[in-house]
């Protein structure tokens, strides 16, 4: 539990272009982390993503190294007739079988960068039968799908994919990621086009439209203008384009016949010509149409112009800064999902820029650039993937150093939106999620809405939605006091209270949240003594944690005589009535106090901890060595005895060590890895102690 060293912000932009070497972690193992294998993108979502941090910056260097580092190619759709095809390839099954999804999708580095080149490939269902080669199936026989054909499905799901497609602009691709992940909603590429002809929806812009536009831009020149129409933006030369494209293809169908004179295309320049309206001709301004002036001089015409727009319609003059100022330019950039960035190695070089920028104090320059990454991620991939929130917290982190809270509210907010989507109850990305918005509000020392924060945490991580994370939901009067904790404590179940342990871990790695749950512990240690003298015995882990937690805090501030205490109550808890052979949460438990103790400067009672536990394993059948207690006891021993060894108070635990030795050569015998590994650990001690005590002669 010991808070990890803190970097600058210019660590942690670097962080996003290179990968931490190797850096042995000085803190202490959590009561998941050291004992039998776990799986790593569990591991990695639960434990592995919130880091110790400061008042100064924060620590994301572990963790979002690898937000502009694992893609390379531009993110496109693929067309509907290839997922189509790929379909009817014979065993073309086996390419899709275990891939993960959900959150599990993208909870491990590993399978990051395999998820991210397979997003857009892959076909967003899995055929169950191979089809009969050509030769073999009849022609009436039609190819089995998976997919959703149901009208009523379909009418279900309208308004989220409504919302995501249209108003948050997102890419098909990751409308049906999200719809896939989050609501087990199937369907291929040409489905959602075919849906979307049937509900008549469209980003195109139609040639009527655009022409009008065009002729309003040419008015009103020398002024820029750019538009807005059906929740997009649209600049002057993106509207040229389109309607060269559309004269080219009316050109192009004049040409149909092997002898048909060869017209050429219409050129681009003929096409403005053929729209140029003398001054005096007057365009009116479409309901439907929003429109905005830029400046005649020092901003180029593309979309960053936005991050300063105010207004509807008419002529509005943008700010000179290329970021927004307010809080609420910020939201309306955010809600807009605007992008400028459309493929990884543009996204590399932004956050490249922003290195830059930012050793050479252009502040407005490093805003810009992860506003941008941050959008590009968003938009292509989905608002809550972890690529998207890893670049949210650099952000808000840069807002916080410079005194713009404002601004790093809407980001939190924006991102805490984005999780209440789901109506699943909240996932750990989401307990993570709100793990670093306290985080932050501690780094700004807004300590009272981080307190709130925490309370809602602990009362709603179990509810449907995260709603109930929204900084501008804060309303209780009485945070931080005794009455808020006893309400708190009062009005949870059982279960909430159960689910509270992990959570008060977590929070206790950040030294900022000390002051809090130095409150917060006592009363809790009490409710889980109460639960488990009234016939609940699981709470008997739980009063057990609690005080590990509770005394690691002391520990960190010097008050060892205090933590030692409450670790001898959680040791004669440990060992009362316990069954024999220890089970694993026992286990985990007698290792974790084991090693507070030893934190807290007493490595006789670690020791002693450690030799009861010991005392207690034994395997029973010779079944039971590679599966089952056997493995559990094997795991104990190895990851143990490699804590005691980095501990550095060896010398102390020869005895000790001695013991597990035997105790493995007995269970495991001298070939067993388990026995291999404490023989190797005390062999290098002991060569070691040689080596220095022939330099001393």
């Amino acid at each position: 539990m010991v808070m990890e060293k803190s970097i600058g912000v210019d660590g942690q932009i670097r962080s996003l272009l290179h990968p931490p070497t190797g850096c042995a972690s000085t803190s202490k193992p959590s009561l998941h982390s050291s004992l039998a294998p776990i799986d790593s993108s569990l591991h990695y979502a639960m434990a592995g993503q919130y880091l110790g941090h400061s008042h100064h910056d924060l620590d994301f260097g572990a963790v979002v190294w690898h937000v502009s580092s694992d893609t390379t190619q531009p993110i496109t759709e693929n067309p509907a007739h290839q997922i189509e095809m790929a379909g009817c390839l014979h065993g073309v099954g086996h390419l899709f079988i275990g891939q993960p999804v959900g959150d599990a999708a993208y909870a491990s580095l590993d399978a990051f960068p395999t998820a991210v080149s397979q997003a857009q490939d892959a076909p967003s269902y899995v055929l169950t039968n191979t089809p009969a080669t050509a030769g073999e199936q009849p022609s009436n026989q039609r190819r089995p799908r998976t997919r959703p054909s149901d009208p009523q499905v379909w009418e279900h799901h309208k308004t989220t994919i409504y919302a995501l497609y249209i108003e948050k602009n997102l890419t098909l691709a990751a409308t049906m990621r999200i719809m896939k992940e989050r609501y087990q909603f199937n369907a291929s590429n040409k489905m959602y086009k075919d849906k979307f002809k049937q509900w008549k929806w469209s980003k195109n812009l139609p040639k009527a439209i655009a022409l009008h536009m065009l002729k309003m831009a040419n008015q009103r020149r020398p002024k820029r203008t750019f538009f807005r129409w059906k929740n997009r933006v649209w600049f002057t030369k993106r509207i040229q384009k389109l309607l060269s494209k559309h004269y080219a293809e009316e050109a192009s169908s004049l040409q149909e016949g092997k002898w048909a004179v060869p017209y050429p295309r219409l050129k681009y320049s003929q096409a403005l010509r053929n729209l140029t309206l003398s001054k005096e001709s007057s365009i009116p301004i479409r309901d439907d149409i929003s429109c905005w002036t830029l400046p005649s001089s020092g901003i180029t015409d593309n979309r960053g112009i936005l991050e300063n727009s105010h207004g509807t319609h008419g002529d509005l003059e943008m700010a000179d800064a290329p970021t927004a100022n307010t809080a609420e330019d910020l939201r309306k950039f955010l809600d807009e999902g605007l992008c400028r960035i459309n493929s990884a190695p543009e996204a590399h070089s932004r956050v490249q820029e922003a290195l830059k920028a930012r050793e050479e104090n252009k502040d407005e320059e490093v805003e810009s650039a992860l506003r941008d990454v941050f959008s590009y991620y968003s938009r292509h991939f989905s608002p809550f993937h972890r690529k998207t929130l890893d670049t949210g917290y650099l952000l808000a982190s840069f807002y916080v150093k410079k005194r713009r809270v404002n601004n790093a509210h809407c980001i939190l907010d924006w991102m805490t939106k984005a999780h209440c989507v789901d109506t699943r109850s909240c996932s750990a990305w989401t307990v993570t999620h709100v793990l670093r918005t306290i985080a932050i509000l501690r780094q700004a020392q807004r300590d009272k809405e981080a307190d709130s924060l925490t309370y809602r945490l602990l009362k709603h991580h179990q509810s449907p939605k995260a709603d109930h994370f929204l900084l501008r939901n804060f309303s209780t009067p009485c945070v931080g006091s005794n009455e808020m904790i006893e309400h708190l404590l009062a009005s949870s179940k059982p279960e909430e209270l159960a689910t509270m342990s992990d959570i008060l871990e977590r929070l206790s790695t950040d030294a900022n949240n000390h002051k809090l749950l130095q409150d917060l512990l006592p009363p809790y240690i009490q409710k889980c003594d109460y639960l488990q003298n009234c016939d609940q015995p699981t709470f008997k882990n739980h009063a057990m944690h609690s005080r590990c937690i509770f005394a690691a805090i002391l520990t960190r501030n010097a008050q060892f005589e205090e933590a030692i205490n409450i670790l001898k109550e959680a040791e004669w808890l440990l060992f009362n009535n316990s069954q024999c052979p220890l089970e694993r949460s026992t286990l985990e438990l007698a290792q974790c106090l084991a090693f507070t103790f030893g934190d807290a400067n007493d490595p006789d009672a670690c020791l002693r901890v450690l030799s009861t536990a010991l005392e207690r394993m034994h395997v029973d059948e010779v079944n039971d060595i590679g599966v089952g207690h056997g493995m559990l006891v094997c795991d104990f021993l190895r990851s143990t005895t490699s804590e005691v060894n980095e501990k550095g108070f060896y010398e102390q635990s020869r005895a000790w060590m001695s013991q597990a030795l035997f105790k493995s050569r007995d269970m495991f015998g001298d070939d067993h890895e388990c026995t291999k590994h404490i023989k190797r650990l005390m062999d290098n001690y002991a060569n070691g102690n040689e080596t220095q005590d022939n330099m001393v002669n």
